[in-house]
C-alpha cells in the first residue's frame, strides 16, 4: 500500500468515527467530522451557522488530516507485509469506538442525547440531514452539468 493511499484511508475513517467537539458558541457536543459536513450542507441558508461549522470543518479537517498523516509515517516504518495487518487492526478499533456512549449534542435542540454513532444518529434525525444534503448535491451536479464549458 502507498503511503498516500494509507493517509487517505486513515483520514476517513477517522473523520466518520473519531468525536470532535462541535461548537456552536455556548452549545456544542462531540460528533464524527462527517456529521459536521452534514449539518453544513443543510445550513446553507443561515450565513451564521454556515462560518460556524466552516470554521469547524477546516480546524477539525486539518488536525485529522495531521494525526492520519503521523500514524502513516509510524505504520511506514513497519514491514510491508505487516502494514496492511496494522490498517485492519487500526480500521477495527476505530470501527469499535462507535459502539462507546461516547458522542453527545450539548444543549443543541433542547436536549443532550447521548449514545454510540448508531443511537445518535437516530436519535439527532442525522438521516434527514443526510437526506438534504445528497439532495443539495444532487442539484448542485446537475447545475453544473446542464453549464457547458466551451
Amino acid at each position: 500500500m502507498s503511503t498516500a493511499l494509507i493517509r487517505w484511508i486513515l483520514f476517513v475513517a477517522f473523520a466518520f468515527t473519531v468525536p470532535v467537539l462541535w461548537f456552536i458558541l455556548a452549545a456544542g457536543g462531540t460528533v464524527p467530522l462527517i456529521i459536521i459536513l452534514l449539518i453544513q450542507l443543510s445550513c446553507l441558508s443561515s450565513l451564521f451557522l454556515f462560518v460556524l461549522n466552516g470554521i469547524n470543518l477546516v480546524l477539525w479537517g486539518a488536525l485529522l488530516f495531521y494525526i492520519a498523516g503521523l500514524c502513516t509515517r509510524t505504520i511506514e516504518r513497519a514491514q510491508p507485509a505487516w502494514r496492511l495487518p496494522i490498517v485492519g487492526a487500526v480500521l477495527l478499533a476505530l470501527i469499535g469506538l462507535t459502539f462507546l456512549p461516547i458522542y453527545c449534542t450539548g444543549n443543541v435542540g433542547g436536549g443532550h442525547a447521548e449514545g454510540n454513532l448508531y443511537q445518535f444518529v437516530i436519535k439527532e434525525h442525522m438521516v434527514d440531514w443526510l437526506i438534504r444534503a445528497l439532495h443539495f448535491l444532487r442539484f448542485y451536479i446537475s447545475c453544473f452539468a446542464s453549464v457547458s464549458p466551451w
